[in-house]
């Protein structure tokens, strides 16, 4: 098992204890509008969720990804809340920065029309062979695998495939809406953790 991804999991789970505080702290506008509430914990440690997401990925490191999942869900309840009235943990926060890297990349392609209700963003991510829109409160997946995910429910989505092309990542798309809470960031967390498992055998 990788030594940097415990070390930085573990950093990750340590700063989570603790309510770091910062005034000031820019907001992560590409995702949400009109919120001007402060997301410094968040965003901070999501840099270190995303950057061991990233690492155990790239490296096919399931056992370490393992524990990372784990981690998250034992220290995940962290959230905090913007104006807008959504709420965003650590690993929210983690993946979307992961799905950012990935947009920079050129791996994952955010479609122009994106639908808006109030000042809530809502996203139309399109991967390759998949296409998820997100409205209201639910999210739905056509492409290689399909679902539908509404968080009052506690649907469950499980794709069959299409994260993986050849063996590499090919794109990782999660949704945010009002209600969306961090539940669904797990999900996606252990999507990746099967189709790696199923690579790996």
């Amino acid at each position: 098992m990788s030594r940097f991804t415990i070390i930085f999991t573990f950093i990750a789970c340590f700063m989570t204890l603790f309510k770091i505080k910062c005034d000031g702290m820019p907001q992560f506008e590409m995702y949400i509008k009109g919120g001007n509430a402060p997301m410094c914990r968040a965003y901070i440690i999501g840099d270190f969720w995303a950057l061991t997401t990233k690492f155990c990925v790239l490296n096919k490191d399931v056992n370490s990804l393992a524990l990372f999942n784990f981690a998250g869900a034992i220290f995940h309840p962290v959230k905090n809340m913007d104006t807008t009235g959504s709420k965003f943990s650590h690993l929210d926060i983690a993946l979307l920065k992961v799905e950012k890297s990935m947009v920079e990349q050129g791996m994952v392609v955010i479609s122009p029309d994106m639908p808006q209700e109030g000042a809530q963003l809502y996203e139309s991510v399109k991967l390759i062979n998949t296409t998820v829109i997100s409205y209201d409160n639910c999210t739905k997946i056509y492409g290689n695998f399909s679902g539908t995910f509404c968080s009052t429910q506690n649907s469950i989505i499980q794709p069959s495939s299409g994260l993986f092309e050849n063996g590499m990542l090919t794109g990782i798309s999660i949704s945010y809406g009002r209600v969306t809470n961090s539940v669904s960031a797990a999900y996606v967390t252990s999507w990746i953790l099967d189709t790696m498992s199923e690579i790996k055998q």
